[in-house]
């Protein structure tokens, strides 16, 4: 209410108002009235050296782009249920927290958001495992990013538990859609290669 009191009397943007000067009153208004004119304009910035001041932000997104794969494949799989959920080590403090759960087969995921140099990294195949073996489950994802000229990297077996990779593709040619569905793609073929073994291993104990 304070908000619409204050600008209840606004008029159409007119050219004189680019000259606006703040008072001691509106000096808070210094950061938006920039920013504003900035839009107005459409003035572009680079973090290079020039005439102007400026000033930025940063916004994480590692969270939206997680949210935004498990998105995806939720969408693209709806008879697989996938979920980001935690799991507490009894009698302790500690916790695990895969960022993809998957349902039909069992199986846990992590999303990297970097990209892959083309093999395994000590740390995020130790962080699999350990995941994998905290959920009871024979199957570990590692999703990252991949750039064209990158090789893929093999699938390991350690102890129990079977670890892959799948990746977006890192391409500027590739139109995101046209990645959305490679990316999808490479997980479905590798869902339905863990259902195949666990059969598999089903037929063997029977």
């Amino acid at each position: 209410m304070r908000l619409a009191a204050r600008i209840e009397e606004t008029e159409d943007l007119r050219p004189g108002d680019m000259r606006v000067n703040l008072d001691r009153r509106t000096a808070h208004y210094r950061e938006p009235v920039l920013l504003a004119k900035a839009i107005i304009q459409s003035l572009g910035r680079t973090p290079l050296a020039g005439g102007l001041i400026g000033w930025t932000f940063l916004i994480r997104t590692p969270e939206a782009v997680e949210d935004a794969l498990r998105l995806f494949l939720a969408e693209a799989l709806p008879d697989v249920t996938i979920h980001k959920t935690g799991l507490q080590l009894g009698g302790t403090a500690l916790k695990f927290n895969p960022d993809l759960v998957f349902s039909a087969p069992s199986a846990v995921g992590d999303v990297k958001y970097k990209l892959s140099p083309g093999e395994w990294s000590r740390a995020d195949l130790y962080q699999l495992v350990t995941f994998a073996t905290a959920f009871g489950v024979r199957h570990a994802l590692l999703v990252r990013f991949r750039e064209p000229a990158e090789r893929k990297c093999p699938d390991l077996i350690v102890g129990d538990v079977r670890v892959s990779e799948r990746t977006w593709p890192a391409d500027p040619l590739i139109p995101p859609p046209t990645a959305a569905v490679h990316f999808v793609d490479g997980v479905r073929n590798w869902i339905t290669s863990c259902v195949l073994e666990g059969d598999g291993q089903k037929a063997l104990v029977h």
